[in-house]
């Protein structure tokens, strides 16, 4: 739809046009509903559409306006043109409307280690999720270096954003390595320095702007890989606390909260303060 969108141009779409990674992040969570106006003289349709709170904070902190989205997207549509959208506060995000969520199911690619149970971990999770979601393993990453355990998987991120035809048709990049960032000789959990943080932060932006939601889980626990404070992470980026969170939080946010354990903590919260060597 995007593409249509920006092909045809026109001041109704330009917004659209010039973030079309953004907008496709938040346009594959928007849940929707047919409808007609009997108000009006004539009958128009209408489309009652609804979301998760995470988009909705997406949007807001990106600066987009999720009716201004969707109604623009509307002219396009033989069926809605002439018609209009309204927001459906407090609709059960695990209902779809008029979304075949088994016709076009989520497509999850996987990039990961080579080997280890954390793979089947996370594969058991999605599976809740039955046909409305697809898993597509990527090439997987070399075996991490027990100095800069982030370096392979920087290097894969930035390689798929340059060269993104192992993207095609994936709805959301799950990246994932199991046992988190591994301790230091002295005990100490090691940290990720601000420049490897900015640069993997960096490499998931450029994939988010090809329209890719990007969920992270490469830390463990309190160890963030992203975060450098406790602000939000761009639009369409998601650090999980562990593989299997990162899993769960798909599950729940592109399909049904209900399929997954609703006291679950998800999010990675931020930086952890403890010693480091040499970062």
């Amino acid at each position: 739809m995007i593409e249509k969108v920006t092909k045809r141009g026109g001041k109704n779409v330009e917004y659209l046009a010039e973030r079309p990674g953004e907008v496709n992040v938040l346009l594959r969570r928007i849940r929707y509903r047919l409808g007609l106006d009997y108000g009006q003289q004539k009958s128009v349709p209408t489309y009652a559409y609804w979301t998760t709170p995470t988009t909705e904070r997406w949007a807001e902190g990106g600066g987009h306006e999720l009716n201004y989205i969707v109604s623009r997207l509307s002219v396009f549509s033989p069926d809605l043109k002439d018609g209009h959208a309204d927001s459906a506060s407090g609709i059960d995000p695990g209902y779809w409307g008029e979304v075949d969520t088994e016709e076009h199911p989520l497509r999850v690619g996987e990039l990961t280690t080579r080997t280890g149970v954390t793979r089947d971990d996370v594969r058991a999770v999605l599976d809740r999720a039955g046909s409305q979601v697809c898993l597509d393993p990527l090439e997987p990453v070399d075996k991490s270096d027990l100095e800069d355990p982030t370096k392979t998987f920087l290097r894969a991120l930035e390689q798929i954003a340059e060269e993104p035809d192992e993207l095609d048709g994936i709805d959301v990049l799950l990246v994932h390595r199991g046992g988190g960032i591994e301790p230091t000789i002295d005990g100490y959990k090691r940290l990720v320095g601000t420049k490897r943080k900015r640069e993997l932060r960096d490499a998931c932006v450029a994939i988010r702007d090809l329209g890719v939601e990007v969920v992270v889980a490469l830390g463990h626990g309190d160890v963030s890989v992203l975060r450098s404070t406790r602000r939000q992470l761009p639009l369409g980026i998601f650090e999980a606390v562990t593989p299997t969170a990162a899993a769960a939080w798909i599950v729940k946010e592109h399909v049904n909260p209900r399929l997954v354990d609703k006291f679950a903590l998800f999010e990675q919260a931020g930086t952890r303060v403890s010693r480091t060597r040499g970062r």
